[in-house]
């Protein structure tokens, strides 16, 4: 249920983020849910990479040691890096160049 909210509920930034890695053709789950080793949704998780993305908005400030904590212990437990992309490199197109540094696109 609360997944089905999120995605309906995209961010401006998310929804940019998401149409172009459709443009891309890049394969990705939106909102992707894991359980363990806890309770993660990542925005957008490409599978045959291993890589999630999460998009931070305004909500995120002053939290950022908190957020590095729980994408590092997260790595290490699932084998998934997780890219933190904030809504400003969104808006100004520069999460292309972290996509294409990563070989995504």
């Amino acid at each position: 249920m609360y997944l089905k909210q999120l995605r309906r509920n995209a961010t401006t930034a998310e929804i940019i983020f998401r149409d172009y890695l459709i443009e891309k053709r890049v394969r990705f789950i939106f909102q992707k849910g894991f359980f363990k080793p806890f309770h993660r949704i990542l925005d957008f998780y490409l599978p045959g990479r291993r890589i999630g993305f999460e998009v931070d908005g305004s909500s995120h400030i002053g939290k950022e040691q908190k957020d590095r904590n729980k994408d590092s212990w997260f790595a290490t437990s699932r084998n998934l890096y997780v890219y933190r992309i904030t809504n400003e490199e969104v808006y100004s197109g520069k999460f292309k160049e972290v996509l294409r540094n990563l070989g995504i696109c």
